[in-house]
């Protein structure tokens, strides 16, 4: 009979010794292993021990009722059998339920021959068997867990060595793990003793080489992440090995909900800190895992446990088999799943990112019914995002995280201390290094995702098309590739619209920053779109395709380039539905993607300053959604776009001075998304648009001249609100903006403003690099830094001002192309240059402060001649600079 696998074995003894053990199949070697059904059979009797002393250590309450309830909970033999069917060996068979009686002996519901003999007809179980018998067990009484029975004559303390051994840990086939009192040394520590006495000579001779090497080349690690051995020798014929003792480890931390991002992140960068130096050594580990990370509760750190002991604990099977896959399933890279010598460091790579996947969402990457599933997993499959299994995850801990599990090991980190590195810049809030998935990598997993379309020629056709969008071949090579898809307009337009959705929708084209990537793609899924109608005229859903696509491309513009470029798409799709023949304008799609349209293009002319045509505008998106809604009332998503065309039209009623109706109206549609939430109370959307139009409604509040009894209780309930969106959403960098904002606001009436004021400044350096390249989202942070500016400016904190006025100017403002001469851009550098010299005024430095201000006059000034300046030049702005010419002047 082949050896069990004792370090997996004393893993899963000892979770269960701290109630912290989770399913049999997270602690079994891989299923081609010679140790992997003996090592089963051991797990399942000490899982029969304890489920069933479990059961004993309730109250004796035995009726008919208690004793049916409890059968479906009673741990029988079948059900681990039904789950591993290679139990079902007569032998296995025997011994399974020779401990399954005498598990029971002790419980509620002791055993009885007739009820074995008519669950197992097949066995031989005679009379002795059972306590009825009063047979005390005999030597040949299997004893699998580290429980301490009446019969055991072990007796402590005893003496090995230099060690009092003062009470069992563990114990298995190869050796047992004490709790002792080192006299030299006056500690207590974890002594694991060896015995190798039953093996053939010169198997004992390699075995205790590789213990000695293994052991020791542990030992030599100095490290404040790695689990430390304190002594290793031999007392007579046993070698050991002693370590502290510590009583947890990272699987018992997430075993009753996942970490907090940071938290994770925190304990796989010391982890990994302590494998790098393992590495440098000349070690892998090979079995990484939560299990194999301790946790240091006094010093909240982690220790990385077991180096080379799984390499140890296999030592007799390697010399007799190659290529034997060492480790645990559900933490394996893909290179080891085939064979365990043909690994590097980045096979412990991935184990971290495994382990780290498990703290952020509660279980493995990769765990099935089985361990040989479990592999075909590992081989096959991609894992699930971790935010589709908890959207808590920060995107950037994601990109991390997924990363080390690729199944290329050359596309993983190169090393654990590269790992830790990017871990401890996402800890620092600073810009990881590590990049999603390319473009090309997701496309290929799309492709796999939808093989019908990949096969057909038109389909084949489009994927080569987008292939050379992303790749940046000129545009003929794709007119040749669109070509070729128009030999069957229809299949070429079911294949657009296949990859046009996956451009729109495709996660990592909304990450932040990809925005110029997604709008190109669009751009050119838009062109070829025209052409295919224009040769085929006469196909009836071609034209939706187009509208939808118009508006989509209308709204990312809108959020990148401003009013202007958005304004033309939107205007576009307006236009294209009033040609359409009434059959195709009357359809839903159209009505969708035309109300968005026209709620984009009240948008765009409101940023214009054109009040009135925006109210229009937003009156037709209205009139359309609410037939959106009437059609189909039970849908969330156009009940919600119907109160946000509504929020929008009552802010442009505030801005024309109507703020009596404006409030109103903000107030329905606030109690209409205030009913959306009821229905679906963690709608990211919604729970944004409820926070922002309780923003809105404070700040009509604090337009009124006075801080009014409502907004302070508006802002501190839009502010908790943006905050915890943030926190659920991390890389929303819209998110951040508005939370910001709240901050701000909320500071213009609290006496003491410093603390949201310091909150908000140490927000936006991170804010800083989440959509560097969105023109857009640019000018609105550099807004909010703006104010933020102001008021430390007013608040006269002239230093802090001046520290973050610089900040700005270097990260942002310098960063605006230097052709940018739209109304916003021209605006927010005039009153960069304004608040330079004012700053400095609060310095004390009179005479660089007059110069400063001359600058920003004199930019003022011929700034005038721009087109953009009527929509900047309101009555307060022009008295603002009177004001600063006044200012200057009086400098001497």
């Amino acid at each position: 009979m082949n050896a069990v696998d004792e370090d997996l074995r004393r893993n899963f003894e000892s979770d269960w010794l701290r109630g912290q053990c989770g399913d049999i199949v997270d602690y079994l070697p891989t299923p081609d292993a010679a140790t992997y059904l003996p090592t089963l059979e051991e797990l399942i009797c000490i899982d029969l021990e304890f489920r069933w002393q479990q059961l004993s250590s309730r109250p004796a309450k035995i009726d008919s009722t208690v004793e049916t309830l409890a059968l479906d909970q009673q741990p029988l033999v079948e059900k681990y059998v039904d789950r591993f069917p290679q139990l079902n060996d007569p032998d296995i068979l025997q011994r399974l339920v020779d401990q399954e009686i005498y598990a029971r002996q002790h419980s509620p519901f002791p055993p009885n021959q007739a009820e074995y003999q008519q669950r197992f007809p097949q066995l031989q179980l005679p009379i002795s068997s059972f306590p009825q018998a009063q047979v005390s067990p005999t030597d040949d009484t299997r004893g699998y867990s580290t429980l301490r029975k009446p019969q055991s004559t072990e007796t402590f303390p005893q003496q090995f060595g230099g060690y009092e051994l003062i009470e069992l840990l563990g114990r298995g086939g190869m050796g047992k793990v004490y709790r002792a009192h080192q006299a030299k040394a006056d500690r207590m520590v974890a002594i694991k003793i060896a015995n190798f006495a039953g093996a053939p000579p010169e198997i004992q001779r390699e075995i205790r080489q590789r213990f000695e090497s293994e052991v020791r080349a542990a030992a030599n690690l100095s490290h404040d992440n790695v689990m430390p051995i304190f002594d290793v020798g031999e007392v007579e014929e046993s070698a050991f090995y002693t370590m502290p003792i510590v009583e947890g480890d990272l699987a018992a931390q997430v075993r009753q909900h996942p970490l907090s991002n940071k938290q994770a992140a925190r304990y796989i960068a010391q982890a990994s800190r302590g494998v790098a130096a393992a590495h440098q050594q000349g070690l892998l580990h090979r079995d990484l895992k939560p299990h194999n990370l301790m946790l240091d509760p006094q010093n909240d750190r982690v220790l990385v446990a077991d180096f080379g002991l799984a390499r140890l604990m296999s030592a007799q099977q390697q010399l007799t088999m190659t290529g034997e896959v060492l480790g645990t399933p559900p933490y394996m890279p893909p290179e080891q799943a085939r064979s365990s010598h043909q690994i590097d460091v980045r096979a412990d790579v991935y184990s971290l990112g495994a382990t780290l996947y498990h703290l952020l969402v509660g279980k493995p990457p990769f765990q099935a019914a089985t361990p040989a599933e479990t592999l075909r997993q590992v081989l096959e499959e991609d894992p699930v995002s971790p935010r589709t299994l908890n959207p808590q995850v920060d995107r950037d801990l994601e990109t991390i995280c997924l990363r080390c599990l690729q199944k290329d090991r050359h596309l993983r980190f190169a090393t654990a201390a590269e790992l830790a590195d990017d871990l401890d810049r996402y800890l620092r809030g600073e810009p990881i290094k590590s990049r999603p998935l390319g473009v090309w990598g997701r496309l290929d997993r799309w492709r796999r995702r939808n093989p019908k379309v990949a096969a057909l020629s038109a389909g084949l056709a489009a994927s080569l098309l987008l292939v050379a969008i992303i790749a940046g071949i000129g545009w003929y090579s794709t007119q040749r590739q669109l070509a070729r898809v128009l030999q069957n307009n229809r299949q070429g337009q079911l294949a657009i619209n296949e990859l046009f959705t996956f451009i729109r929708d495709e996660p990592l084209l909304a990450q932040p920053g990809q925005e110029g990537v997604r709008a190109h793609l669009l751009e050119r899924g838009l062109q070829h779109y025209e052409t295919l109608l224009e040769l085929a005229d006469e196909n009836k859903t071609l034209p939706a395709d187009l509208v939808e696509a118009r508006a989509q491309l209308g709204m990312l513009h809108q959020e990148m380039q401003g009013p202007t470029v958005a304004a033309e798409q939107f205007q576009k799709a307006i236009d294209e539905v009033a040609k359409l023949p009434p059959a195709i304008a009357q359809t839903r799609k159209v009505q969708v993607s035309l109300a968005d349209s026209w709620n984009g293009l009240g948008q765009t002319l409101h940023a214009q300053g054109k009040e009135a045509e925006s109210l229009a505008a937003f009156a037709e998106a209205i009139n359309l959604r609410e037939q959106v809604v009437n059609g189909a009332p039970g849908e969330m998503e156009p009940r919600r776009k119907l109160a946000n065309a509504k929020m929008n039209r009552a802010l442009i009623l505030a801005a024309q001075g109507k703020r009596d109706e404006s409030q109103k109206q903000q107030q329905a549609a606030q109690r209409e998304r205030h009913q959306l939430l009821r229905d679906d109370p963690d709608d990211a959307k919604l729970l944004r648009d409820y926070a922002q139009g309780q923003f809105n409604l404070a700040r009509l509040e604090l337009s009124k001249g006075q801080l009014g009894s409502e907004a302070p209780p508006l802002l501190v309930d839009a502010t908790r609100r943006f905050e915890g969106l943030t926190e659920k959403y991390s890389t929303d960098a819209r998110l951040w903006q508005r939370y910001i904002e709240c901050l701000l606001t909320m500071s213009l009436f609290e006496e003491d403003p410093s603390p949201s004021l310091q909150i908000a400044a140490e927000l936006l350096p991170t804010a800083f690099n989440l959509a560097p390249a969105n023109r857009m989202y640019r000018i609105r942070l550099i807004e909010i830094s703006q104010q933020a500016i102001e008021q430390l400016h007013r608040n006269g904190n002239y230093e802090e001002a001046d520290e973050n006025w610089r900040h700005v100017q270097t990260k942002l403002i310098d960063r605006l192309a230097d052709d940018d001469q739209e109304a916003d851009a021209v605006r927010v550098r005039l009153f960069s240059l304004r608040q330079r010299g004012l700053i400095t005024l609060g310095q004390g430095d009179k005479s660089l402060a007059k110069q400063q201000l001359q600058i920003a006059i004199e930019a003022n000034a011929q700034a005038k001649a721009t087109a953009a300046y009527p929509r900047i030049a309101t009555p307060d702005w022009g008295r603002d600079w009177d004001l600063l010419q006044r200012l200057a002047d009086s400098l001497n």
